[in-house]
């Protein structure tokens, strides 16, 4: 039990931001493994989960009264997380996916696994 009480302290340590990047990227890797759901509609799912995530998990900014809808600009904010992970993953974790020969299979374009005996 330890282990899981420490494992969610350094999360919620990361700051709202990480967390969001790190639900959508997770996100995305769910909806890859299901067949109902096209790979085209997963940066869109990303997207639009950040948008809703980071308004929940960032703190509400102090009185601002240049800002007259704070909840729309964390919205925003999250929205562009969203893209951002989306951008991470295409830039960075699938050339890795790519080169890591136990992963090369089991995670495919479009989403199936390959039949057993195939390279």
């Amino acid at each position: 039990m330890d282990f899981v009480s420490d494992l969610f302290s350094q999360l919620t340590a990361l700051g709202p931001e990480m967390l969001v990047a790190l639900i959508v990227i997770v996100l995305g890797y769910v909806l890859r493994f299901i067949p109902a759901v096209p790979n085209r509609f997963i940066p869109l799912a990303c997207i639009v989960l950040g948008g809703i995530l980071y308004p929940l998990l960032a703190p509400l900014p102090k009185a601002d009264l240049a800002v007259r809808h704070p909840m729309t600009r964390l919205a925003l904010i999250g929205i562009l997380i969203g893209f951002l992970a989306w951008i991470g993953h295409n830039k960075f974790l699938k050339p890795i996916e790519d080169k890591v020969p136990f992963l090369k299979g089991l995670l495919d374009d479009d989403g199936a696994k390959p039949p057993a005996g195939t390279p």
